[in-house]
């Protein structure tokens, strides 16, 4: 599973992992890549993430492959975009429904952190990431997770130190990217003018292949995560939730009618006299009762809130 913040490169990185899994060299003249949606194609603005669902891509060995098994590799919408906190704590909601549904994935291999070279320090969205990413799968988890550093150059990347000030409890195993190489422009003008910007692209393709080849290698002696106690602690905590949602609302209720008879006894004791002068004495008092609304389809349903109703009732 691929996390990381918004603008961090996942798709792109992802991108760069196919070619790599498919064989495809510096020198191809075509390179593959995922299929974008078209609404998200047209997006512009940055501080949105471009990955909109939880995709699943598995790819199964074929000739050419650069290692012998097959692979599924998750992609996950981006953190810490302007849609603020709550976006982030539905997506990762998503990503628990995601791997409690029975899809098939009963283990995880690895979680790749995507996270920018120049990064000096981590935002509290990165730390909300670690975080809940240990909550879902738990603190075993943590030997599984690999960084995964874009925008990097030959340099030291400076977010290793922001990860290591932050105390990360993960392994501090990564791997570096620039992937302005994989779709760069090879044109034969490039070439006349003396190659230097090829040879610049030529060198990240490079890095990147390495540290494919290495993270790979990785992969293959990582130990299975199982997901079976990870299922069985979110159905858990699904029942405990509505559980909770069901006692609020009998607490409410129960409130509600408290008040109510509070309410009686305290118009039947003021008026006493007026109630024994009078066989057909009323008097009234709020009652909460629930009212049917329509709900336009594809509208969630909100938390229903009972309406205040005056009512009059007769004393015989």
């Amino acid at each position: 599973m691929v996390v990381g913040a918004t603008g961090a490169g996942k798709t792109t990185l992802i991108n760069g992992m196919i070619n790599y899994i498919l064989g495809v060299s510096w020198h191809d003249n075509f390179r593959f890549k995922m299929v974008v949606d078209p609404d998200e194609a047209k997006q512009t603005i940055k501080t949105v993430s471009q990955t909109r669902w939880i995709t699943a891509y598995t790819i199964h060995k074929t000739t050419g492959f650069s290692f012998p098994y097959s692979l599924t590799i998750v992609d996950t919408p981006g953190f810490g975009d302007t849609r603020g906190i709550e976006f982030d704590k539905q997506t990762m909601d998503n990503i628990a429904n995601f791997f409690c549904d029975d899809i098939g994935i009963n283990y995880i291999n690895a979680i790749g952190f995507v996270v920018k070279s120049r990064d000096c320090r981590l935002t509290p969205s990165q730390h909300f990431i670690f975080d809940s990413v240990l909550s879902l799968f738990g603190k075993d988890v943590a030997e599984n997770i690999f960084i995964l550093i874009t925008f990097a150059d030959g340099g030291v990347p400076p977010v290793l130190n922001a990860i290591n000030d932050a105390k990360i409890p993960c392994e501090k195993t990564f791997f570096k990217f620039n992937n302005s190489a994989l779709f760069a422009n090879k044109s034969n003008d490039v070439a006349r003018h003396g190659g230097g910007l090829d040879l610049f692209d030529e060198m990240y393709w490079s890095m990147g292949q390495h540290s494919f080849e290495e993270f790979f290698k990785y992969l293959e002696i990582a130990p299975n995560k199982s997901l079976k106690l990870t299922k069985d602690v979110l159905l858990e905590r699904r029942k405990l939730e509505v559980s909770v949602v069901g006692i609020h609302n009998q607490i409410r209720e129960g409130l509600c009618k408290l008040n109510q008879l509070t309410e009686e006894i305290y118009v039947l004791d003021k008026h006493r006299s007026d109630i024994e002068a009078n066989k057909n004495f009323t008097y009234e008092v709020w009652e909460e009762v629930t009212k049917c609304v329509d709900i336009p389809t594809g509208i969630i349903l909100p938390t229903v809130y009972p309406a205040i109703t005056h009512v009059i009732i007769p004393v015989l």
